[in-house]
Order: structure tokens, then sequence, then C-alpha cells
């Protein structure tokens, strides 16, 4: 199918609405829970190659939002659904379609953790991690610098804090000399020691033996 391009805010998908998939040619976007008062929960981030609204069986609707938060070009992912549904030789592809699904919901589980039991540096660090990895998987970082259009609030949004406090722990982290920011790009300056703080590992990543009980 043709891609489309779509500009920043613009919601690719509502929640409630018919479900679609769709692959994300370029740009960043980000799947959000809404609350009634205009709040919302940054769920997770999409990047160039991601797959979003992608089920493995019939979704009636969307269950979040996916906005995009730069301008992109996404396609339509229906011809893959329908072949990987009717067609059980799609051995390889299949395994592709399972893998970015893992990948996903690594991510997912590291925003729980991230929210639920790190501290505000510890977040930031962690998501400017992952982040860096994610861009440099698919060629789009430069050593440790990245592209970085994410506003204040978006991070807010991200990290579950306020835009105030969002900006006390980035400039924490400029005063720690970890990390360098300029407009449209971030630079991190000790990423083994940023992942020391946050006990990042990427996500394809071995994790480590759980810790017994104390």
């Amino acid at each position: 199918m043709t891609p489309e391009t779509w500009p920043a805010g613009s919601d690719l998908m509502r929640e409630g609405h018919r479900a679609r998939a769709l692959i994300l040619l370029d740009g960043w976007a980000a799947r959000a829970w809404h609350l009634p008062d205009g709040r919302r929960q940054i769920l997770n981030f999409y990047l160039p190659g991601d797959v979003a609204g992608f089920t493995f069986g019939a979704a009636a609707s969307e269950m979040t939002t996916v906005t995009a938060l730069t301008a992109v070009r996404v396609a339509a992912c229906t011809p893959l659904e329908q072949a990987m549904r009717l067609d059980a030789t799609l051995a390889g592809i299949k395994q592709a379609v399972e893998a970015c699904a893992r990948t996903m919901e690594h991510l997912l589980i590291d925003q729980v953790v991230r929210l639920g039991r790190r501290t505000a540096y510890e977040r930031m660090c962690h998501l400017l991690l992952e982040l860096h990895a994610r861009l440099a998987a698919i060629g789009r970082a430069q050593d440790m610098t990245f592209a970085m259009p994410l506003t204040q609030e978006t991070l807010a949004d991200a990290t579950g804090l306020s835009i105030v406090h969002v900006n006390r722990t980035l400039q924490q982290l400029r005063r720690d000399g970890l990390l360098e920011l300029r407009t449209g790009e971030a630079r991190l300056l000790e990423p083994e020691l940023m992942a020391a703080i946050a006990d990042y590992r990427a996500p394809s990543g071995p994790r480590p033996a759980s810790r017994p009980a104390t």
C-alpha cells in the first residue's frame, strides 16, 4: 500500500476506533492512555521500523491511542496480517514479527518497572539509554549522539513526572556530566555509568538471574 504522511500531532490510531496495524517508515510516534481530565501516560515510543497495532488475532478496536510526535510516514500492514493468518508457509516472516512483538513486550515491561520502581534520575537515564539503543540498532545514532525531538512535556508524560521535575532532572544529568542536550539532539557522555545507575540492559541483552528474596 502507498505510504501515508501525517503531520506531528496526528492520531494514527484512536482508542475505541477500528483496529489497524501500521509500520512506521520515518518519524517518531507514541502509544498512550488518555485520562478523562486530559492527562496522558505514554506507554512506549514507536521509531522507524516499528510496527504499531499488530495483533496475532482479530481485534475489534484499538485499546490505546497512537499519536505522531513528529511528521511521520507510515504504511498499512494489512497484506502482512492477511498473509500470516492464511499462509502457514511464511515461517521466516512470522518469526520476524514474533521477535518484534517480544521486543515491544520487553519495552513495555521496562516501562512498567521504570515508572513503578525507579527514581526520577534513574528513569531518565534508563529512557535515554533505551532510545539511543533502539536508534543505534537501525543506524540512526552516531556514536552516543542521537536525535531527540521529544519535548519536556512529552518526557513528563513518558516518565510520570511533572514538567518541572523533568527539567530539574535533565539539568542534574548535565551538571553530573552524563548528558549533553542541544536543540533536537542528545549526547550521552557516560553511558556505562548511566547504565549502572539505571540497571539498564538493551532489549536484546541477557537478563540476570532473579535475586533471592531477603
